[in-house]
């Protein structure tokens, strides 16, 4: 008797994120909690090495989430759009070229159980408003406001022929010692995370509107950690930039 193929159309839940540093530090990302106090997606700040997986909720509550496919099951990845890259692993990456705070990508990964053919969709909608780099132009003098001495101006070589401008210290520190959409705040450890080589002073503009830039530094060294700037004009940081639309 000839078996006749049965159709299990998969089961969509909501994914979890794992977001991972170059050196293989992670944050997690719970599905209760992929949204911050004003309804912003998580991740609100994206940059080049940052890697992110999908995650499923562990059955233990005292357990960190789970890969979202176990060792008899395999798993296909599907995108809506280019905002992100997907290798055969499932790790998500933001290309810089494709980058744009008003585009989304909704993620599906689709988990078939070897065994019985049942499959489960997962899924995750990006939305990140700030691509965040360090270009490779070595130190800069506070004082150096010309060439590669500011986002503003520094050569399209060093931004994906993209426009780029300086990071202001409240994308940092944010609005308020709460502030999620806040690099600090976001991936505790900045800039240690990956978005800088090493703890180093980064040249950043005062505010939005102003041509004034300042030194900031997180100095670890204290008890529990202060926000620290500095002005001298003739001192050196690296330069941290986002893409404009």
């Amino acid at each position: 008797m000839q078996k006749t193929p049965v159709n299990f159309k998969a089961v969509s839940q909501a994914a979890g994120l794992k977001l991972i540093s170059p050196d293989s530090h992670a944050i997690y990302v719970y599905t209760n909690e992929t949204t911050d106090e004003r309804g912003r997606k998580k991740p609100y700040n994206v940059f080049n090495n940052l890697m992110i997986n999908l995650t499923k909720e562990a059955s233990k509550p005292e357990d960190l989430p789970e890969h979202i496919a176990g060792d008899k099951e395999r798993v296909t990845y599907e995108s809506s759009t280019n905002l992100v890259k997907i290798d055969h692993a499932g790790n998500i990456t933001f290309p810089a070229e494709h980058f744009s705070a008003s585009k989304e990508a909704t993620v599906i990964a689709t988990v078939t159980d070897s065994d019985t053919g049942a499959k489960y969709a997962y899924e995750y909608t990006f939305n990140p408003q700030r691509y965040v780099f360090s270009p490779e132009v070595g130190y800069v003098e506070l004082r150096n406001n010309f060439g590669n001495g500011k986002c503003e101006t520094l050569g399209s070589n060093y931004s994906w022929s993209r426009k780029a401008i300086s990071l202001t210290e409240k994308d940092i520190v944010g609005s308020t010692s709460t502030d999620s959409a806040s690099l600090k705040n976001e991936y505790l450890g900045f800039p240690g995370f990956g978005v800088l080589p090493d703890d180093e002073k980064i040249k950043v503009a005062v505010d939005e509107k102003s041509s004034e830039f300042i030194l900031y530094y997180y100095d670890k060294n204290t008890e529990k950690g202060e926000d620290k700037t500095d002005t001298n004009p003739n001192h050196f940081g690296r330069l941290l930039c986002k893409l404009v639309d």
